[in-house]
């Protein structure tokens, strides 16, 4: 029986931010100073808590987004060499931000350089929420909604609901998002460090 690699120290640092994340949001959402009323200026329609629940799920995201794109250009660097040869440094420049430049990249590098091809449904469909919040602010952007009910579908399957064009995230939401992405970690992490491993 072959024993699974051991998580890397990357791997371990982004697991520890999204439960350190998840556990500073609901330290602070069950503050009794956090105030639930409406700003006295302002949008009324302000919702305090939907922000701050937004504002973890693009924290998870980016603790993701992050480790992914490192631990596949860390991995892929130590084989490509870039600093011996100016040619293969100006190739790795190329190969490597175009690789992270967007999650269908990213995705498309594990699998291209090695064979890597997890399930990303769920990620995307956490991802598709991170778009709402980061460029639609909290409602579906105009691209998103020209195919709103395919991601009705996706977001309901992922226990997301929409009020309109806004997204309303719970609580429960956020541990899940921080389960998919611990999940996608654990398992590049795993893989990388298979498909790598010198005999």
């Amino acid at each position: 029986m072959t024993l699974p690699p051991v998580a890397s120290e990357r791997a371990e640092s982004a697991s520890r931010l999204l439960n350190l994340t998840l556990g500073l949001h609901r330290i602070q959402s069950a503050t009794p100073e956090r105030s639930d009323s409406k700003p006295r200026l302002g949008d009324p329609a302000f919702d305090g808590v939907q922000v701050q629940r937004q504002a973890t799920w693009l924290r998870l995201i980016s603790i993701t987004e992050t480790f992914c794109a490192d631990r596949l250009l860390d991995a892929a660097e130590a084989e490509v060499a870039p600093d011996g040869s100016p040619i293969r440094g100006l190739v790795w420049d190329k190969a490597s931000t175009a690789a992270i430049s967007s999650w269908p990249a990213m995705k498309d590098a594990y699998n291209s350089w090695y064979g890597i091809k997890p399930n990303w449904a769920k990620v995307e469909t956490l991802i598709e929420v991170r778009n709402a919040i980061a460029h639609g602010l909290g409602e579906l952007t105009r691209f998103q909604r020209r195919k709103r009910s395919s991601l009705v579908t996706k977001f309901n399957h992922a226990g997301v609901h929409l009020s309109g064009n806004r997204v309303v995230i719970s609580e429960n939401n956020l541990s899940d998002v921080r389960d998919g992405c611990s999940e996608l970690i654990v398992l590049l992490d795993a893989e990388v460090a298979i498909r790598t491993a010198r005999p």
